[in-house]
């Protein structure tokens, strides 16, 4: 189901928060408000997306209360708009409550995450209702898929060019910079330590090449322990891939 009527083409949802902010700094200054793209922000706290409005400068940008707690807000959010660009994370808490009501009215969706259990689970439940509605759910549009996919693509056009063939295998490492804090990090792994009793169902997908495909029988098994890389002197474990 496609809203033809829709009020905006898209509605940042987490808009007060730290990616939130960002996103809206960025779309203000590309496409401005009541412009070719019609858009709006969305969060739980009306005085909180008062601020923000303030803080952008942007005093006509439309505003919309919802709350994942709340799942009328949610389809009275979705009801308005065409697209939905979620950053309300740790999305393994809060994010399924909009998949669902976006999967269930057609509305096409996005978001940032990199928690592979989740997004397992989402598939689970709300594919065939996506199929039937018509909404795309598009996760990994951000930080944890974004520098591996680009970092994989730029490395096969040096492979190809220089040794005129694609490399079969590749490794990433990531550092965090010491400027985060563990504070910052704190939400993630409280997430990852409450629901680990949902998680270990999914680890089976994990040991093989795709994820989150149909598990076949054929499927090879990837080794999973601890490496250590010897050129730059440190230690991985795998993860399974976005």
């Amino acid at each position: 189901m496609v809203h033809h009527t829709s009020r905006y083409d898209l509605v940042v949802f987490g808009a007060t928060g730290f990616v939130g902010r960002i996103l809206c700094q960025y779309l203000l200054e590309q496409v401005g408000v009541n412009g070719s793209v019609k858009w709006a922000i969305a969060g739980r706290s009306q005085a909180k997306l008062n601020a923000l409005v303030s803080d952008l400068g942007a005093s006509t940008l439309p505003q919309i209360v919802a709350d994942v707690s709340d799942e009328a807000s949610l389809q009275n959010l979705c009801d308005q708009t065409q697209v939905v660009i979620s950053t309300v994370g740790p999305y393994a808490l809060y994010g399924e409550p909009l998949v669902k009501v976006c999967a269930e009215t057609g509305t096409d969706y996005c978001d940032l995450t990199g928690e592979p259990q989740w997004i397992r689970q989402m598939i689970q439940r709300y594919s065939a209702t996506a199929e039937r509605s018509g909404a795309r759910i598009v996760h990994c549009c951000g930080f944890d898929s974004i520098p591996s996919d680009l970092g994989v693509y730029y490395l096969q056009q040096q492979a190809k060019s220089g040794w005129e063939g694609f490399a079969i295998a590749s490794k990433c490492a990531l550092w965090l910079p010491k400027v985060v804090s563990q504070e910052a990090l704190l939400p993630a792994a409280l997430t990852w330590q409450k629901r680990l009793a949902s998680i270990l169902p999914c680890v089976r997908n994990w040991i093989t090449p795709i994820p989150f495909a149909p598990i076949v029988a054929s499927c090879r098994s990837i080794p999973r322990s601890w490496f250590r890389y010897s050129t730059i002197k440190t230690f991985k474990v795998g993860c399974p891939p976005l």
